[in-house]
């Protein structure tokens, strides 16, 4: 009878550290690939307490929010060239290209990726702005860039109206760029809650 309750104990206390160990092995969530299989998307480990995923990458999400930035700096100027029209109302359309491809390449967003596309969304607005308004008037005047860029410095200093309208048209691109940006953070959050 003691042989048999040793027996049992022994392999009661066997499975409970075959469990505990694998309870801390990395496990991965696999998703579908496009015909070529299943490929690993993103390694969690399970504490006991919890699936903790792994941290974003942040090399791959800074190069989409880079690429988000120069697209979106490249159609603000090709709108202003052709329409005449700053449109500040792109500087929402740069934060969201940012916060996507950002979020896609990492396989998530942290704070630092917040930071890293507040920051290239502010230098796209400010050259989407600045590089407009050259193309615009070279545009409109059928002048070269240089030509265009003595024309803006002439009117900036010397015309509140065109200083007015440039400063009025970057601060409201850097509002709605900030606004929308952090409505998607705050209902990121929210999501996870």
């Amino acid at each position: 009878m003691d042989n048999n309750f040793n027996q049992t104990n022994n392999q009661n206390m066997g499975q409970d550290v075959n469990q505990a160990q694998n309870q801390y092995q990395p496990q991965y969530t696999t998703v579908q690939g496009n015909g070529m299989g299943n490929y690993q998307t993103q390694a969690t480990t399970n504490y006991g307490a919890g699936t903790v995923p792994q941290k974003p990458n942040i090399l791959l999400g800074t190069l989409g929010a880079l690429a988000a930035a120069v697209v979106g700096t490249f159609l603000w100027v090709l709108i202003a060239t052709f329409t005449g029209y700053v449109f500040f109302l792109l500087g929402v359309g740069i934060a969201f290209l940012a916060i996507f491809l950002y979020t896609k390449l990492a396989k998530g967003i942290d704070t630092v990726g917040i930071i890293i596309c507040t920051v290239f969304t502010c230098i796209a607005i400010y050259l989407g702005n600045k590089f407009g308004y050259l193309y615009s008037i070279a545009h409109d005047l059928d002048c070269t860039i240089g030509e265009a860029q003595k024309i803006f410095d002439y009117n900036y200093e010397c015309t509140d109206a065109f200083k007015f309208d440039y400063i009025k048209n970057m601060v409201l691109s850097y509002i709605v760029g900030a606004g929308y940006s952090v409505a998607m953070v705050f209902g990121g959050f929210k999501k996870k809650r």
